[in-house]
């Protein structure tokens, strides 16, 4: 009789523990710290054993260590005492939930053999991820296998968070600027995550508290959007002087209307080398009493730009010499190799540069 009524007992404690044994959710809350949560869905569910992966990349603002988990948080909430713990992280690349991790931290925290610890349906925190400086980016937490989250009695919930993808507005991590001969300035700027944001413009001034002008002609779109991807944005300032002090800003405008400035930095211009020879029109056409055009050097080279009459006959010549690569700007007063005037009529601009040559008419009117 008595052993009936012991037997009944533990059919009816294996049926109570078996009704604790429901679905397991693990979310991931937070951005700095990162907090893995775990609960029953619809019922407290005994605590056997955790074993989790946490998969996360690196957004270049942001470091994870084995230091930085906080197991204290088990033995705090729950008191589970000195049960085995391991913590390991491992470098790597890993394919989670459409991206792409750099490391994956593994965690265990066995033997659990407390009957007075439970995931409720409320939650509790498993563990504290500290990232030792604010970031962004994607997270990934699966278990290692059917048993990762086990109950009392040994059954096993294998669930998946994919993807926590932690999105901030834009955090704009560097902006610099660097000088070449052949490109004149390049403003370069990165953010680390971007939340609504609809491209960029460059302001420039060539003092630190002047008065900035918009160069970019059109909206630098965004490449994220809404993204806690890093990105990096290019501009070419080619409007440039040797010896010039310029300061640019960066300004941010989000879909929604609103707009924030970074900056301003500073670099000093070197006068931009082209990429291609050639010669402009001249300015103004007609012209009375003289008139100016622009050309351009991409190398050291025997320069010789003639001014014909329609016939050919040599008017005057207007450069002469080897010229460094660079923009230079000419004048023609309208007079001939003896000084005098010429007659009103059309004229032909010749410039030739090594094998490059090129020609312009020109109106002269009296």
């Amino acid at each position: 009789m008595k052993r009936s009524i012991f037997l009944a007992m533990g059919v009816a404690m294996l049926f109570v523990r078996l009704c604790w044994a429901g679905d397991v959710t693990v979310t991931l809350v937070g951005i700095d710290p990162m907090t893995i949560n775990i609960k029953g869905n619809s019922q407290p569910e005994e605590a056997g054993n955790i074993s989790i992966y946490l998969y996360y990349r690196d957004d270049g603002t942001t470091d994870l260590t084995v230091g930085n988990v906080d197991g204290s948080q088990l033995v705090t909430n729950w008191g589970w005492g000195s049960t085995f713990e391991d913590i390991s992280i491992t470098p790597g690349s890993y394919s989670k939930g459409g991206h792409t991790f750099a490391s994956v931290l593994q965690y265990d925290h066995v033997d659990l053999a407390d009957q007075d610890d439970y995931w409720t349906t409320g939650g509790i925190n498993a563990v504290v991820v500290d990232f030792t400086a604010v970031g962004s980016g994607h997270a990934y937490i699966e278990t290692t296998d059917a048993n990762g989250l086990a109950d009392y009695l040994g059954v096993g919930h294998n669930v998946t968070y994919a993807n926590q993808d932690v999105s901030l507005p834009v955090e704009m991590n560097r902006i610099y600027a660097e000088v070449d001969q052949k490109e004149g300035v390049i403003i370069t700027w990165r953010t680390e995550s971007e939340v609504n944001s609809a491209g960029f413009h460059v302001w420039k001034s060539e003092e630190e508290s002047g008065d900035y002008i918009k160069i970019s002609q059109d909206l630098i779109p965004s490449q994220g959007g809404s993204s806690s991807s890093a990105h990096e944005y290019t501009f070419q300032d080619r409007d440039v002087r040797s010896g010039i002090i310029y300061w640019y800003k960066i300004q941010e405008l989000s879909t929604t209307g609103e707009t924030e400035f970074y900056g301003p930095i500073s670099v000093m211009g070197v006068d931009a080398v082209p990429v291609e020879f050639a010669l402009s029109d001249n300015y103004p056409n007609p012209f009375n009493p003289d008139t100016e055009f622009n050309y351009q050097l991409p190398e050291n080279s025997d320069v010789q730009i003639t001014v014909y009459s329609l016939l050919g006959r040599k008017i005057r010549d207007i450069v002469m010499e080897n010229q460094k690569a660079g923009y230079y700007t000419a004048r023609w007063n309208g007079t001939n190799q003896a000084g005098q005037q010429v007659a009103s009529g059309i004229y032909l601009l010749v410039m030739q540069a090594g094998t490059f040559s090129s020609m312009q008419k020109m109106t002269i009117i009296r």
